[in-house]
């Protein structure tokens, strides 16, 4: 038996390396993000990577915090030395511009969800964090008064003074973006990890494919353009553009101004119970034809709750079949018709791997936000076969 000692290589602080055009790309995905979605190291931790991809092991630093990449496991992991903390890793081949690799600006919000700042104040703080004399920046959001300290990371709303923390992570910045066709005749880009996902198969010459984007299964065609929701069979026309004409095309998806809340809106936030929130989307300028636009981030920023952001968003769904299917049907968490729904604490019906998934990490109802007397999931059966009954017909 050959016993071998694991190599781990050592890296020092070292200057800033040269951003060229390079055959890969390292990242690093969070098990708690609710996206799931793959970040970029900076570049310096790129080339340490890179140099090491032959050991076992690598040991670098970021910020305060020290750790150990594992190379030889499958996948590839990333822990902190300090908390334990796990974070899965991988190399990505390609075509990268490392002077792509920006820094992007997060806050966290009530469910520990990071939200990206927007590009003119992330353009504020990176310029700022480059100045080290200048530790305090304020902005406003809307009506709303904030600064951030970025010697603690927090940004504290001026009126209630609630402080929340912020940080900075790479992201890379593409030449390229991939778009659906929604309803409306409008091409609306996909998120970021499809982004990466269709690119890459574009770019191997893969032409069908399948990919869960918020844990809906697609099937792509890239020779014709066109996706495919597997659960409903339901159609769009996608396209992949240069990333100046996509920006250049959001143009003509901003809202059209509004007096008060547009009346088909308005009669279906009744429709929901919700038309306390009419006032909100009528002060962010938002009609019935913008809604299909808006992401969950977008409903958080005009301060609807969770439980309410699932509900809107089920409401403003994309498919006419789905129209038909009743909304209990439907997981607040996936927004998919349940497979094995239980029965949580707070008494709404979940998919099991969902709310169980949730229930690792939170103790607060992911529909009313409350706390939840107990962690326990029941199945709900009689739902479980009214659903198999009724999906049966279509």
């Amino acid at each position: 038996i050959l016993i071998r000692k694991p190599s781990t290589v050592i890296f020092c602080s070292s200057s800033m390396a040269a951003a060229l055009p390079r055959s890969f790309l390292w990242e690093w995905k969070d098990p708690n993000d609710l996206f799931f979605l793959w970040k970029p190291f900076g570049i310096e931790i790129n080339e340490k990577l890179e140099a090491s991809r032959s050991s076992d092991q690598l040991r670098y630093q970021i910020g305060e915090c020290n750790y150990i990449a594992h190379l030889c496991r499958t996948p590839m992991i990333q822990i902190n030395e300090n908390t334990k903390y796990k974070r899965e890793i991988r190399r990505r081949d390609g075509n990268f511009d490392f002077e792509r690799i920006l820094m992007q600006w997060q806050w966290v919000n009530d469910d520990r969800h990071w939200i990206d700042y927007d590009s003119n104040i992330n353009d504020v703080l990176t310029a700022a964090a480059s100045r080290s004399t200048t530790r305090i920046i304020a902005f406003r959001i809307g009506d709303v008064g904030y600064e951030v300290d970025l010697a603690e990371n927090r940004q504290i709303n001026k009126a209630t003074k609630y402080k929340r923390e912020i940080r900075s992570i790479p992201v890379y910045k593409r030449d390229y973006c991939w778009e659906y066709l929604d309803d409306e005749g409008t091409y609306v880009p996909y998120v970021s990890g499809a982004q990466d996902d269709l690119e890459e198969a574009y770019r191997n010459g893969t032409a069908l494919f399948e990919l869960e984007i918020f844990q809906r299964a697609y099937l792509f065609d890239l020779k014709d353009m066109v996706q495919t929701r597997k659960l409903f069979g339901t159609k769009r026309k996608i396209r992949r553009v240069d990333h100046c004409v996509a920006e250049a095309s959001a143009v003509s998806r901003l809202p059209r101004a509004l007096s008060s809340c547009d009346s088909a809106l308005s009669t279906m936030l009744t429709r929901l119970s919700l038309n306390d929130y009419a006032e909100r989307f009528a002060r962010e300028q938002i009609s019935v034809s913008d809604v299909h636009l808006l992401s969950e981030g977008d409903l958080e920023k005009m301060g609807i709750p969770m439980g309410h952001r699932k509900r809107l968003l089920s409401a403003f769904g994309e498919a006419r079949m789905e129209d038909s299917i009743p909304n209990e049907f439907y997981c607040p968490i996936t927004m998919e018709v349940m497979k094995d729904p239980v029965l949580a604490a707070d008494g709404f019906s979940y998919e099991r791997t969902a709310i169980e998934m949730w229930l690792q990490s939170h103790s607060l109802s992911p529909m009313t936000n409350e706390h939840l007397p107990n962690k326990t999931v029941t199945p709900n059966r009689q739902l479980k076969k009214i659903i198999e009954d009724r999906m049966g017909s279509h």
